[in-house]
Order: structure tokens, then sequence, then C-alpha cells
């Protein structure tokens, strides 16, 4: 942090808007796209992929295999490596 200390505060500014732009993201239904083509596709997603699209880790309630966030269900489907794999179901 002490090379932070001795840019600019003009330097400090553009770090922080180009940092900010790679965070957010560049159109903001992006991800309810991806999850539309991995339902209709039929692709089974890992923990992380689906954590990385709706914003939070795919858990299920004790003795139930899906859930559902939003517009789409999220259904428990075997194992993608060390993560759980999950279909994606559009719910009408």
């Amino acid at each position: 942090m002490k090379q932070w200390r001795y840019l600019t505060r003009l330097h400090r500014s553009a770090v922080l808007k180009a940092i900010a732009r790679h965070l957010r993201p560049a159109e903001p239904l992006q991800h309810l796209k991806e999850l539309q083509l991995a339902a209709t596709e039929g692709w089974l997603l890992s923990s992380s992929e689906v954590e990385g699209l709706i914003g939070y880790k795919p858990r299920v309630k004790k003795g139930e295999q899906q859930f559902t966030r939003g517009s789409f269900s999220f259904v428990r489907s075997g194992s993608i490596g060390n993560q759980s794999a999950w279909k994606v179901v559009r719910v009408n």
C-alpha cells in the first residue's frame, strides 16, 4: 500500500475508475441470458459457475434437490469434479 500514497489524486482516481469498470458487468442482464442459454441447451453448471451467475453459493434445504432464484430453478444433478452439478430450469 506504500505505492498507493505516492500516486497523485488524479492517478488514484483513474485507477479506481478502471477497477470499477472491470467489476461492473458490461451488460446488467447478461447473467440472465447465460442462465436462459444453459436452460435451453440443458447444460450442467458447477456450483462455482452458478455462484458467479446468481451472486451467491447454491444451497438446497435438507431433503430437497432444488432451489428457485428469480425465474430459474436449479436442480442438483450429480457432480462435476468436487462440486455439485446443477441443471437450470426456466420457471414460467
